[in-house]
């Protein structure tokens, strides 16, 4: 399967990735800040009209236009969240020229499901989850057309059994 990324953190400013020649840390990687976000410094390996992809120590895409400062070899920074790929790497991507391998094997190892009950916007027309009461349950199984009427999401832990580094 191939990572996307989902999102930039929707409380970072909007221009929360940000690019250079020289990366503030050489070295390609991801941490951890919350159970869905990642702060990463990656080298952009990819860029085209309508996507572009980064290795930060695995390779993502994001399926959208790039920022203008993006091409292929720059390095960026920032905070995003990832997502299994749902069909338009597979399916479109993979076909662009100069687009990278970036199907990896993996192992799902623990499957937890958001359970953070919804509230409604001031407005009343908007929901949203609740981060004052976030809550998340551990299941044997996804069931994303009927969980939480279809709005479900799911943390899955998963085990790395072989990472594509062909072309990169």
């Amino acid at each position: 399967m191939a990572i996307f990324i989902s999102a930039k953190r929707s409380d970072a400013p909007s221009n929360s990735m940000a690019t250079s020649a020289q990366p503030s840390n050489v070295d390609r990687r991801s941490r951890t800040y919350s159970r869905i976000f990642y702060r990463v410094c990656a080298q952009v390996i990819f860029s085209a009209p309508d996507a572009w992809a980064i290795d930060c120590n695995l390779p993502v895409l994001q399926d959208s236009q790039p920022p203008e400062i993006v091409s292929t070899g720059t390095w960026t920074e920032g905070e995003i969240g990832l997502a299994i790929d749902p069909f338009f790497y597979k399916e479109r991507l993979v076909n662009e020229a100069g687009m990278p391998d970036l199907f990896n094997t993996w192992q799902i190892i623990g499957i937890t499901r958001e359970d953070t009950p919804w509230i409604e916007s001031q407005c009343g027309k908007i929901f949203s989850r609740d981060r004052e009461r976030p809550h998340w349950t551990a299941v044997q199984q996804t069931d994303a057309w009927n969980d939480d009427s279809g709005r479900s999401a799911y943390l899955l832990r998963l085990r790395m059994l072989r990472h594509n580094t062909e072309g990169q």
